[in-house]
C-alpha cells in the first residue's frame, strides 16, 4: 500500500509517499534568526524526537509538523542602569533608566557597543536577536574653588575624588587674630576637605578680629589636660616651642593651635600674642570586614575588604594561635590605599586543614596611635578529592566510605534547587564550577571547594560506544540509545535491568538510533553485539 507523507512549510522530507518497507528521513528549518526556537516535532500529532522513522511503524498516511516558541534573550546592565525587562524577545522595545550619580555627568551609554540616545536620563532600543549588555560612562563634574586674599588653596578647581588643602594668613603683626574660617559661609575648623562632601562650587574666606585680650607685653599660653608643654625660663621672640600630646589607646589625636589644625606639635612664640592649644580625639575604627570564602581552598589567595577612617594610614593582620599552627603568618603594617574600601588579601597555606579560623585587624595613624583589634572569621573549604565526573553530564560524590548522609549541589557558587542527591546531572554537558555541601554522619556540615569543568565532552573513540539522551528522561516519553562504530547490528540486542537487577525488557532489531520508553525509575542497560558489551544508566522522572 502507498501512503502519503505530508509536511508543513518548515519540514522537508525525502519522500512524499512511502510503503511498508520504506524509511522516511526529514529535516527541520532553523528559525533562530526570527527569534524562534524549535519546541517539538509532531508526527501525526504525537511528539517525535528523531529525524527518521520506518513506515512499518505507522502503516497509514503520515503528517509531520514543527512547533516553535519565542526565543527570549537576556539583558544585563552595569551598576548605573536599569531596564524594565530582564529578558525579551527579538523586536521588543526595551526602556532604560540611568542612575543620577552625585558629582558625575552621564556622558554616554551603549548596548552591545551600539550608542544609546539619552533623553532626560532615559533611553530605549529594539531588542536584537542576541543577549544584550548595557554599559554606561560617567565623568566627574569639575567645581570651582575660590578664596579671599588671606586664603591660599592648592587647587582652583576640583572634582568628587579630590582633596582640597589650604592655608590661612597669620595677621598677628597687624594686631589681628583669626576668628573663624568660612567654607560656603559655614564655619569650618580644619584646613582641608573632601570634594565629595560638597559637590558644588566652594568659596573659602577668613574672618579676623582685633587682638584685645592681651596687654602688649603679656603672653598667655592656654592648653587642655591632654597637652604636655615645658616652657624655657627665658623665652625669646620667635622661639620655637615644642609640646607633646597624650595618646589614648584606640584614638587618633587632632591638635589645633589657635584654631588651626597642625601635625607639627609646635608653635612660634611672640610676645603679646596668646596661644591656645586644644586636642580632639577621634576613634580609629575598622568596619565592614569581609573575608570572602565561597571558593577558597588551601594554597589560594583569600580576598579581604574593609573600611577605615580617613586618618588611618596603615593596617596589620594577625592570626589566632590555631591558625598560626596551620601555617598562617602574621602580616606587618601595610599602607592603607583607600579609606572608602580597602582591598587586601593573604595566602592560605597549602597545608592548612579545612575548617573555620579566627584573625584580627587593626590600624594606626601617622602618629603611631593604634586602634583596638577587630576580629573576623574565615573558612578554608574542603578539597575536591571526593568529586568525580562519570559521564559528560553527570558529576557525583565518592561516598565509598559511607561518610556522608546529606548533599546540596552548587554551581558557580549558587545553590541548585532540588539538587540534593549524591549525583547531579547538568545536561547537555558539564560546564562551570561545581561544589557540594555535605552532612556527615555526626551531623557536621561541610562544603567543598569549587570543582571546575570546562565544556566537558568525552573524546569520540574509534571503538564501539553508546550515548543515551535525554538523560534523565520523562516517563512515557521516548529517549534515544545511540550506537556508534557498530557496522553490523543484525544480531545485537539491548537488555534493560531495574534497580534491583531484574531484567525487565529485551530490545532487538537495533538501528544506530533506537527509541525506548520506560516508567519512572533508575535503570541499567547492556548493549550486546557479539563479543562487545557496552553499559549505560538511565534515570526516568515523572
Amino acid at each position: 500500500i502507498v501512503y502519503n507523507i505530508t509536511t508543513d512549510q518548515y519540514i522537508t522530507a525525502d519522500k512524499s509517499t512511502a510503503t511498508i518497507n520504506d524509511k522516511v528521513t526529514f529535516t527541520v528549518a532553523d528559525r533562530f534568526a526570527d527569534g524562534l526556537l524549535l519546541e517539538k516535532v509532531l508526527v501525526n500529532n504525537t511528539a517525535f524526537s528523531g529525524r527518521s522513522f520506518e513506515m512499518k511503524d505507522y502503516l497509514q498516511n503520515v503528517d509531520i509538523k514543527a512547533v516553535y516558541s519565542n526565543n527570549s534573550y537576556t539583558i544585563t546592565t552595569d551598576d548605573y542602569a536599569t531596564t524594565d525587562k530582564a529578558s525579551a524577545n527579538s523586536g521588543d522595545v526595551i526602556n532604560v533608566t540611568f542612575t543620577n550619580r552625585e558629582g558625575y555627568n552621564l556622558t554616554s551609554a551603549t548596548y552591545n557597543d551600539n550608542l544609546l540616545p539619552i533623553t532626560n536620563g532615559t533611553a530605549s532600543f529594539t531588542m536584537p536577536a542576541a543577549n544584550v549588555a548595557i554599559a554606561t560612562s560617567y565623568t566627574p563634574i569639575v567645581y570651582n574653588i575660590t578664596t579671599d586674599q588671606y586664603i591660599t588653596a592648592d587647587k582652583s578647581t576640583a572634582s568628587i575624588n579630590d582633596k582640597v588643602t589650604f592655608t590661612v594668613a597669620d595677621r598677628s603683626t597687624d594686631g589681628l587674630l583669626l576668628e573663624k574660617v568660612l567654607v560656603n559661609n559655614t564655619v569650618f575648623n580644619g584646613r582641608s576637605f573632601e570634594m565629595k562632601d560638597y559637590l558644588q562650587d566652594v568659596d573659602i574666606k577668613a574672618v579676623y578680629k582685633k587682638n584685645e585680650t592681651q596687654k602688649p607685653e603679656e603672653t598667655e599660653i592656654i592648653t587642655d589636660n591632654n597637652v604636655e608643654i615645658i616652657l624655657p625660663e627665658n623665652l625669646e621672640e620667635n622661639s620655637v616651642i615644642r609640646f607633646t600630646v597624650v595618646k589614648k589607646e584606640g584614638y587618633s589625636a587632632f591638635v589645633y593651635v589657635n584654631g588651626v589644625l597642625t601635625e607639627e606639635y609646635s608653635f612660634v612664640y611672640h610676645k603679646g600674642t596668646a596661644v591656645e592649644i586644644k586636642v580632639e580625639y577621634k576613634e580609629l575604627t575598622v568596619n565592614n570586614i569581609t573575608a570572602e570564602t565561597e571558593t577558597y581552598c588551601a594554597g589560594d589567595e583569600l580576598n579581604l575588604t574593609f573600611v577605615t577612617n580617613p586618618y588611618a594610614k596603615e593596617y596589620e593582620l594577625t592570626f589566632s594561635n590555631e591558625a598560626q599552627r596551620e601555617g598562617f603568618e602574621n602580616n606587618d603594617f601595610k599602607p592603607v590605599d583607600s579609606y572608602e574600601r580597602q582591598q587586601s588579601g593573604f595566602k592560605i597555606p597549602p597545608t592548612a586543614k579545612p575548617g573555620k579560623y579566627h584573625a584580627f585587624i587593626r590600624v594606626k595613624d601617622a602618629k603611631d596611635s593604634h586602634s583596638k583589634q577587630y576580629a573576623f572569621d574565615f573558612e578554608v573549604l574542603y578539597p575536591t578529592d571526593i568529586i568525580e565526573t562519570k559521564y559528560t553530564d553527570l558529576i557525583c560524590v565518592n561516598n565509598s566510605k559511607n561518610e556522608y548522609v546529606g548533599y546540596q549541589w552548587f554551581k558557580d557558587n549558587k545553590e541548585i534547587k532540588g539538587a540534593d542527591k549524591q549525583f547531579y546531572i547538568d545536561a547537555p554537558v558539564l560546564n562551570g564550577s561545581y561544589s557540594v555541601a555535605l552532612i556527615l554522619k555526626s551531623g557536621e556540615k561541610i562544603r567543598t571547594c569549587n570543582y571546575t569543568v570546562n565544556n566537558l565532552s568525552l573524546k569520540k573513540s574509534l571503538k564501539p560506544s553508546v550515548n543515551v539522551y535525554p538523560n534523565p528522561a520523562k516517563a512515557a516519553a521516548p529517549f534515544v540509545v545511540e550506537l556508534s562504530e557498530m557496522d553490523d547490528l543484525s544480531n545485537a540486542y539491548i537488555l534493560i535491568y531495574n534497580q534491583l537487577g531484574v531484567q525487565i525488557d529485551k530490545i532487538t532489531d537495533l538501528r544506530p538510533k533506537n527509541t525506548i520508553t520506560l516508567k519512572k525509575g533508575f535503570y541499567n542497560g547492556v548493549v550486546v553485539n557479539g563479543s562487545t558489551k557496552l553499559t549505560f544508566k538511565i534515570i526516568v522522572n515523572e
